[in-house]
């Protein structure tokens, strides 16, 4: 749409945020790339420690975590941006959030999903069925969803174990 400012999502899986640390070299990594949406997975953030990711100028946090450490999803929208958020949709094993809403007056519906190693396939399935009735042609999809691109990006356990 000529007119419309340019959004920009980032993805990353940052195996673990517990570490201050590395919750402190994430959020200088954010302010860097200056998205307008940033999705992370596998937080591995407990549902009570999600109030130590606090980064300045994002106060729009959406998480989807578990009791455990482990897995773990969030959305988090630059206070740059106008965003009016109306539904929120998540899994409680912390593998997916939706959000469903306008940012700066564009409808959008956006699903942050890690999908687990053993049972990718599966899991995209299922989810995405469950899901079916939020998913619409404004629908973006990011996350680690654990699906290779070809026989040549599987890894084989038993050969890389043995070339070790």
């Amino acid at each position: 749409m000529p007119g419309s400012p340019q959004m920009t999502i980032i993805t990353l899986n940052v195996n673990g945020m517990n570490s201050p640390i590395k919750r402190r070299r994430i959020a200088e990594w954010i302010r860097i790339q200056n998205p307008t949406i940033c999705c992370l997975q596998e937080t591995h953030m407990r549902r009570v420690d999600t109030h130590k990711v606090r980064i300045k100028g994002w106060s729009k946090t959406f998480w989807a975590s578990t009791d455990r450490k482990k897995a773990g999803v969030v959305i988090m929208i630059s206070d740059k941006a106008n965003a009016k958020i109306d539904l929120i949709k998540r899994d409680w094993e912390g593998n997916y959030i939706l959000l469903k809403g306008t940012l700066d007056n564009e409808e959008i519906s956006l699903i942050n999903m890690y999908a687990p190693n053993n049972i990718a396939p599966k899991f995209l399935m299922e989810k995405l069925g469950e899901l079916k009735e939020e998913i619409d042609n404004k629908t973006i999809l990011v996350g680690d969803l654990n699906q290779p691109l070809s026989n040549l990006d599987k890894s084989n356990q038993k050969i890389n174990k043995k070339e070790n």
